[in-house]
């Protein structure tokens, strides 16, 4: 049984592959965030939803959907933009100060599934407030990008330069394999860090200080070094 319970902040593309993925792995406590309903253009690739959920919450609707694929998950269903604030007041499984000195394991784990860095910058504060471990993906046309951030690390600043947060959002539509191929990397780096040795969180995973490059196009996954 893994313990570690596990946020995702937005639950369209990347967070439903994600999430799908998660909920045939074991019995998680899961906390999704997303303000949106789901409209007609969702369908190509948030395998949650179907045409009977148009108009629906996507956090109700994803909720019914994975209590569908395993009904031992523990759900948390947050139809609002996660922000730091709102997640240190609302959270039912994160909202606490990071503990004093190094842990076994953090608090929770963060899957980064949304998609601007302006909205980035609010998980930024939420890993330096709590210290919990991010796992990002990017998606954009045929490409997309993986990497692990962990509690005591450089963070999103660190990766992507301090002016991360005024990176323009991917432009649409997104191919529905890419978000596929990016989803399964997030969650397997997730595997990565239930087993590394020992229990120990700081112990090396592969996404940690690299990042993996997804071309589409050329069918091909890249490992880039992350200067630390």
């Amino acid at each position: 049984m893994v313990r570690t319970p596990v946020v995702v902040a937005g639950v369209g593309g990347l967070g439903s592959h994600v999430l799908s993925n998660l909920a045939r792995l074991a019995p998680l406590t899961i906390e999704i965030w997303d303000p949106a309903v789901i409209d007609a253009p969702d369908l190509n690739r948030q395998i949650l939803y179907t045409e009977p959920d148009l108009g629906r919450r996507k956090t109700d609707a994803a909720a019914e959907a994975l209590r569908r694929v395993n009904g031992d998950l523990t759900i948390f269903a947050q139809s609002a933009a996660i922000s730091a604030i709102a997640f240190l007041e609302r959270s039912a499984v994160g909202g606490g100060p990071a503990p004093d000195g190094r842990t076994a394991e953090p608090p929770f784990v963060l899957f980064d599934c949304l998609d601007s860095f302006a909205a980035r910058a609010e998980l930024e504060a939420i890993r330096r407030r709590t210290g919990c471990t991010v796992i990002h993906g990017g998606v954009e046309g045929w490409y997309g990008q993986a990497t692990t951030l962990t509690g005591d690390g450089p963070g999103y600043p660190g990766v992507f330069g301090p002016r991360y947060a005024e990176t323009a959002a991917a432009a649409k539509p997104i191919l529905p394999t890419t978000v596929a191929a990016v989803a399964a990397l997030q969650v397997t780096e997730f595997i990565h860090l239930c087993n590394r040795p020992g229990g120990t969180s700081f112990a090396k995973t592969p996404l940690t200080g690299t990042m993996a490059i997804y071309d589409g196009r050329r069918m091909t996954i890249d490992l880039m070094e992350i200067a630390q």
